[in-house]
């Protein structure tokens, strides 16, 4: 398939010719059928062009085994902001291929991936999605896996899913994300010094899995990408003397700066070092002409000093904070305003000066160019990256300056490879104050990028000048068992977090959360009344902060500050405490959800209950966060953003109550609110819809959310005030078949009513055709084929086809054809439960129990080209339960006979255990590999939700 060309491709999305190493790169994957181990790129060069690569690759190789092309391309980041800079480039790749005229080159390209899936011409072609914690992470992100995907996300993320352990993830969707990420995956990590405990996990774990007859799809492919690779890695592939000569990228390679070397004095050197940063940033914006100004801190605390500082000598609109501390409700507002400011492509001339102050999540992937930088001294790689951010694509033709400001304190953060990266600096560039440097700025050093990458060859021992690498724990067959265990989940679980950032002093992280619906009381009634709030109106991602344990502790115990950083892995600094006026302990709880167990309310107070990744809801009235993310020195009520963060589930809420409002629609005066909460309240006493769907039409028009009112549901909250809930008619459509619910019977319905046998045919479809797709041998086909034609069978059990109907079973009453969906509103999980409690069934009632017994009997009968325990086991797991039990049950129902497709079956309710399933399950692993095993599981599951989505 060599009649595509990448450079044309590359033109057609991007609007530009790529640059020569681009070119050579895919040149080099296609002609060798393997991606390098290494790809060193300076700064600036366009790495994130690895995403259109892979994805050119997939289309024009193919996906299969022996070959470069992987269906999912994850571009894995270790930094909060540069995420979304990720994903807009992956977005705009995909809206191009979706757009292109279909005998264009990229046209060909999207038809391609199209043919991975069998899909239709007016199909997405590429989709694509990020994760992080706190990001929105749709559950269905990927919707069959023979589907082309570009996946932007961190290591904490992307590891964990790997691990079966998907941070923020229900243990029953965890064996979905893990067959995405650990099979036909090109997984390419952005700057190696940052995660390579990862990559030496993602290897030892495909090292260890060695499966008798694996799945024959793709392993993961891993790349690293960065520009300062590893001194003990040789450099497979990178820029050559083409790159220098040509025209942009030369121009990037040699745009000048220099660099110059900063101590400030003073008897605080914290208080001094602030004063420098500040003063030369306020400097160098108000010099002729418009200026861009970036900041870049070490902590996210001297970041606020800093922001502090320099806001009082500008106009607020001319100066922005941005930190990765922040809610991502919040992020994408700041990011959307500063990178007008400072974005490469911003409008130069109606442009102003401005001054971005930053911690280090700046370094990677930003895509800013600052007219001048000042940055707090750091080892060198970090150093190199913020110094990519200064005049990134050489549109200045005279010298930028980047000043290296060094408190002389001892950096926790960083170590000694910070002092010796100064000392070594002031040798070559000896430090002056702001004051001389502005004075002289041509006395500096050379620090474009060809000179940078010039110096770093020269280096003796550049280790002296990184941080140390942590030391990994050796990973072992045991882990990796354990953690296919995602049901139930093993007592004493190992954590991933040390597969993927090495044993180091690390910060883990908690999540905030605010709630403006608490009145102010003792400990017992805020503890009750957050526990009430968040249960009536679920916590979304998109509200949460994440800030790491030490310094939500000692905040919320009033035992002093903690310095925080943007960096993973690394600790804050215990020494140097500024001392915080603290919250009482009483102000928040701790909601915690491990796996399916119920959540845990407690106190922070009790250090010991604290625990990473908990989520801390807090009344609103504490503060501790304003609209550029973590604050604790900020008393003032934070915004609640419940309600406006539903906009991403394509719907809204309304809680009508005046703290909420407030929130809500900030510039709403009291008397405004009044009327709101007045109407609504009268609206929900006379049932009145079109007086509620008027008001609550005002306030969403007014707090800007842009969703359509196509549906209104509303309730009571406990304390008697309506909480309203908006769909818009996407949302409608896409409420029916969600698998995210407990309920037995949630995922039983649908818009209409839907036969066991039109449903069960429609999933053996899809089924089949998915794993035709990639390219299974016919017994996997067929295995596949079989457990999505079975999976329901369970169903037949009258108990349930009495719920199916409302809960009634009248034996007067002719009954039509067994059922597999309802009809019933899968939302309306009250209806569900009065429904399985009229029918008598049991707490706990798998409908998945009698399927596999069901389909146990069936494969009996069955000849040796199919493998029956594998048949059995995917349709025991078809709901992400049996890895490796099913729940226990205490069914006492009466043992039932049923004809299903020609066979006869008996459902056996006591038996709804299968305590051989724990030994099934070991054996298929070993047969088939962990991320085999998971993979073929993906198929039926996803096969089953599309078609529950689309009613059969």
């Amino acid at each position: 398939m060599s009649d595509l060309c990448f450079a044309e491709f590359y033109n057609a999305v991007h609007g530009h010719e790529p640059f020569p190493w681009q070119v050579d790169l895919t040149a080099d994957v296609l002609r060798t059928g393997q991606w390098p181990a290494l790809i060193d790129v300076p700064t600036g060069l366009g790495k994130t062009s690895i995403i259109d690569i892979g994805v050119y690759v997939a289309a024009v190789a193919g996906c299969g085994i022996g070959g470069p092309g992987r269906r999912r391309t994850f571009f894995v980041i270790d930094r909060r902001v540069v995420v979304d800079e990720a994903f807009v480039h992956a977005a705009t790749l995909a809206t191009q291929l979706r757009t292109a005229d279909p005998q264009s080159v990229a046209g060909q390209v999207g038809n391609r991936l199209r043919q991975l899936a069998n899909l239709e011409v007016h199909e997405d072609p590429l989709l694509v999605a990020r994760m992080r914690g706190g990001i929105t992470w749709d559950w269905r992100w990927l919707d069959r896996p023979d589907r082309a995907a570009v996946v932007v996300g961190t290591v904490d993320q992307l590891g964990s899913r790997l691990a079966f352990r998907g941070y923020g993830l229900s243990s029953k969707l965890a064996p979905l994300d893990a067959a995405h990420v650990g099979t036909d995956s090109l997984l390419v990590v952005d700057e190696a010094h940052l995660a390579d405990p990862f990559r030496q996990f993602v290897s030892s774990a495909l090292d260890l899995d060695q499966p008798a007859e694996p799945v024959p799809v793709s392993q993961p492919s891993v790349v690293i990408m960065s520009a300062t690779p590893p001194t003990s890695a040789a450099a497979v592939a990178g820029i050559s003397e083409r790159d220098e000569r040509h025209p942009v990228a030369g121009a990037r390679l040699h745009a000048p700066k220099r660099l110059h070397t900063v101590r400030p004095e003073g008897k605080s050197h914290s208080a001094a070092t602030v004063e420098a940063m500040a003063s030369a940033a306020l400097a160098l914006a108000s010099e002729p002409g418009p200026s861009v100004v970036g900041v870049v801190c070490n902590t996210v605390a001297r970041a606020r000093a800093v922001f502090d500082r320099v806001r009082t000598g500008r106009n607020a609109n001319e100066v922005a904070l941005l930190t990765g501390r922040i809610r991502p409700f919040d992020r994408e507002r700041v990011i959307e305003e500063v990178m007008k400011h400072i974005g490469v492509d911003r409008d130069r001339a109606t442009s102003r000066s401005f001054i971005a102050v930053s911690t280090q999540t700046i370094e990677v992937g930003v895509n800013a160019d600052f007219d001048a930088l000042i940055t707090e001294s750091s080892p060198w790689s970090s150093l190199v990256q913020r110094l990519g951010r200064l005049n990134r694509v050489g549109r200045s033709d005279r010298a930028t300056l980047a000043l290296v400001v060094h408190d002389g304190e001892a950096s926790p953060l960083y170590g000694d490879a910070r002092e010796r990266t100064w000392q070594w600096l002031t040798e070559l560039c000896p430090a002056r104050s702001v004051e001389e440097v502005l004075h002289a700025p041509l006395a500096g050093i050379d620090a474009s990028v060809a000179a940078v990458r010039s110096l770093t060859a020269a280096m003796v021992d550049r280790r002296e000048f990184e941080l140390p690498q942590a030391h990994c724990p050796t990973l072992t067959t045991s882990e990796l068992d354990a953690w296919t265990h995602t049901f139930p989940l093993p007592a004493t679980d190992p954590p991933v977090e040390p597969f993927l950032h090495g044993f180091v002093d690390q910060e883990a992280d908690v999540r905030l959360l605010w709630r403006a619906d608490i009145e102010p009381g003792d400990g017992s009634d805020v503890a009750r009344s957050l526990a009430r709030s968040i249960a009536e109106t679920p916590p979304h991602p998109d509200e949460m902060l994440e800030v790491p344990l030490r310094a939500v502790r000692r905040w919320l115990t009033g035992s002093g500050s903690h310095p925080v950083a943007d960096v993973s892995g690394v600790a804050g600094d215990d020494e140097n405490e500024r001392v915080g006026k603290g919250v009482h302990p009483v102000g928040a709880v701790i909601v915690r959800s491990g796996g399916d167990t119920p959540s845990e309310v407690v106190f922070p107070d009790d250090r010991g209950r604290m625990r990473p990744n908990d989520l801390i809801v807090l009344p609103a009235w504490v503060g501790g966060c304003d609209g550029y993310g973590w604050c604790p020195d900020d008393a003032g009520p934070v915004r609640d953003l419940a309600d406006l963060v539903t906009i991403a589930d394509r719907s809204a809420r309304v809680r009508f109550h005046d703290a909420v409002l407030r929130s809500l629609v900030p510039d709403a005066g009291t008397d405004e609110r009044r009327a709101w909460l007045r109407r609504a309240e009268a609206a929900v006493q006379s049932d009145d819809r079109e007086m509620l769907e008027e008001t609550v039409g005002e306030v969403i028009r007014r707090a800007n959310i842009a969703v359509d009112v196509a549906g209104l549901r509303w309730r009571r909250s406990r304390a008697g005030w309506p909480i309203v809930e908006v769909d818009s008619p996407q949302r409608l459509r896409m409420r029916h078949g969600s698998d995210r619910s407990g309920s037995p019977l949630s995922s039983s319905g649908s818009g209409r009513q839907v036969t066991l046998a039109e449903h069960q045919q429609a999933v053996e479809r899809l089924a089949r055709s998915i794993a035709g797709s990639l390219g299974l041998p016919s017994d996997l086909v067929e295995a596949v084929g079989l457990a999505a034609g079975w999976h329901d069978v369970g169903k037949l059990d009258p108990r349930f086809q009495a719920a199916l109907r409302g809960g009634v079973n009248d034996p007067l009453d002719p009954v039509g054809a067994p059922l597999a969906k309802s009809g019933m509103d899968p939302a309306d999980q009250r209806s569900f439960r009065l429904a399985h409690r009229r029918a008598g069934l049991p707490a706990g009632f798998r409908h998945e129990a009698g399927s596999a017994q069901a389909v146990e009997q069936f494969a009996a009968g069955l000849g040796s080209s199919v493998d029956r325990e594998l048949l059995v086991h995917l349709v025991a797991a078809h709901h992400g339960r049996s890895r490796p039990l099913l729940p226990p049950v205490d069914d006492r129902g009466e043992e039932s006979e049923h004809s299903w497709n020609g066979q006869v079956v008996v459902l056996t309710p006591a038996a709804s255990v299968d305590w051989a399933s724990p030994r099934r399950f070991e054996q298929l692993n070993r047969k088939y590999g962990r991320w085999g095993l998971a993979l073929l599981e993906t198929i039926v599951r996803l096969a089953d939700i599309e078609c529950s989505v689309e009613g059969s």
